[in-house]
């Protein structure tokens, strides 16, 4: 699957080198697992750390997982709270987690869900630049930005730290217009509310067929071009 992914996108941004992400249910526990036993019990000390050459610090790096549905929320949240109750890990460190995830994560998603796209299209500082080209390289003399850009490109992923207090920041700071991928976004999540919507009208008639993995893989490969449309069609899937 990564020499496919390097196949279909090689101009994309950032490198398949350092992969090491969950892709299946049972990696996505077994890294659930080690943040409880090795991260969470200081996690509430040091969790707004940064330190050069640190991408990961003391991060659960559950992100993806929750992304993907490989993980539910309500479970990370009960295993974390598990491990205070037996000791393993400070109230302090538990309390974050769990704020992060319902009181973040959840709690702003659904704020996107209803207010996308008047959120997006408010523009309450009316900012104009363009978002500056290292944005894409982490070609700049700035060692925070530097740092961060260049982990997200390495590894595909930046903490809570860095998206909204140094590249959010800056951003915010300098002026900049949300870019055109923001948009695209807002447009995805429009189409996701109207199939919600949808399905809800459906409730009460005849359920649709499930799509297999390989019938879904061949509807999104619509949105490819032509030659990665048929490098899709060939997955073993």
């Amino acid at each position: 699957m990564i020499t496919l992914v390097g196949q279909l996108f090689p101009r994309h941004p950032g490198s398949l080198e350092t992969f090491c992400w969950p892709v299946t249910r049972a990696d996505a526990l077994q890294a659930l697992q080690d943040f409880i036993k090795q991260r969470l019990p200081t996690f509430g000390l040091y969790q707004d750390a940064m330190w050069s050459g640190m991408p990961f610090g003391w991060h659960s790096l559950l992100l993806a997982s929750l992304n993907l549905k490989l993980l539910d929320p309500r479970e990370i949240i009960a295993v974390a709270v598990a491990a205070w109750r037996d000791g393993h890990a400070p109230l302090a460190g538990v309390e974050g987690l769990v704020r992060q995830i319902l009181g973040w994560r959840e709690f702003i998603r659904s704020v996107y869900w209803l207010d996308i796209p008047g959120m997006l299209e408010a523009k309450h500082f009316d900012h104009q630049r363009p978002l500056p080209s290292w944005y894409w390289t982490g070609d700049t003399d700035m060692n925070c930005l530097r740092e961060t850009i260049t982990q997200t490109l390495r590894h595909g992923y930046a903490h809570q730290i860095q998206r909204p207090m140094v590249t959010g920041n800056f951003a915010l700071l300098a002026g900049i217009a949300a870019p055109r991928s923001a948009r695209v976004v807002s447009g995805c999540l429009r189409r996701c509310r109207r199939i919600g919507r949808t399905a809800q009208h459906r409730r009460h008639g005849a359920p649709r067929p499930r799509r297999t993995l390989h019938q879904q893989t061949l509807y999104h490969a619509r949105c490819l071009p032509p030659a990665h449309e048929q490098l899709l069609r060939q997955l073993p899937i």
